[in-house]
């Protein structure tokens, strides 16, 4: 069950008074939108339900809106789409014009697949190494042992 809802069912806040009153909600929704999001209804109603019924604190629709709509633009250009693949986003179908989008995003997505491939093959490889070099450390350790206890035998007579 994800923290949100949980912390809604137990009757927590995931945002206090404070950060309800400060919180800017143009950039609240152009981040949303700036990343593709489709899901502004359901962050405006979660800031309502948080906000609005647990402390009092108004949440102007249109503000949160507003900056989605602007935040959206720019997911949806050519610089956008670059951007939003090469951080490895996935794509949620808001943009208008798919098909220029598509184009960029997943050029940028290709790469940040690739070179995301080469870091975890490169970190296996290095755990691997890693691996290889504790067995021998315990096998020599092993050997060790045996011939303490071949010693201590030894003594034992």
């Amino acid at each position: 069950m994800s923290a949100l809802i949980l912390g809604t069912l137990v009757g927590c806040s995931t945002y206090s008074k404070k950060q309800c009153e400060q919180m800017d909600l143009n950039q609240k929704g152009y981040e949303l939108g700036q990343n593709g999001e489709s899901g502004v209804d359901v962050t405006l109603a979660h800031l309502k339900s948080e906000c609005e019924a647990e402390h009092g604190v108004v949440i102007d629709r249109d503000k949160i809106k507003n900056g989605y709509d602007k935040g959206l633009r720019f997911y949806c250009t050519k610089e956008g789409a670059i951007r939003a693949g090469g951080l490895g986003l996935n794509y949620k179908g808001v943009c208008p014009d798919e098909k220029i989008f598509l184009e960029n995003f997943s050029a940028s997505r290709l790469v940040f697949l690739e070179t995301k491939v080469r870091e975890l093959t490169n970190q296996n490889e290095e755990l691997k190494s890693s691996l290889e070099s504790e067995r021998q450390k315990n096998a020599s350790q092993l050997y060790e042992i045996s011939n303490l206890k071949t010693q201590l035998q030894g003594c034992k007579k």
